[in-house]
């Protein structure tokens, strides 16, 4: 189970702890999961703690713009669609576009 992350004061700290147990989350595997199968993923261990799919989504962004540096989780676009990737692996597997789980 994860922590329980409450919106505060600081919407900008809101999604920055969202964004970091969101890596720390994924980063126990290797390789890449379209966003929705993420976000059903995510949404399933916190079932108490349900985030919009927009909250989701915007934490991920900051993983992208690499202010979350943990864990080597990013998003990166593959034919379209938006895909979680894990680990440095991830980009190697990208190039050969067999990176889906």
């Amino acid at each position: 189970m994860l922590d329980v992350i409450k919106q505060g004061s600081s919407e900008e700290q809101y999604y920055l702890e969202l964004a970091k147990q969101i890596a720390q989350f994924f980063s126990k595997s290797c390789g890449a999961i379209p966003l929705l199968d993420a976000y059903y993923y995510y949404g399933k261990v916190t079932a108490t703690n349900l985030k919009s799919p927009n909250e989701f989504v915007k934490a991920c962004s900051l993983l992208t713009e690499d202010k979350v540096k943990e864990n080597s989780v990013y998003v990166h676009v593959i034919d379209g669609k938006q895909v979680l990737c894990t680990g440095n692996e991830c980009e190697m597997r990208m190039m050969s576009r067999s990176c889906f789980i």
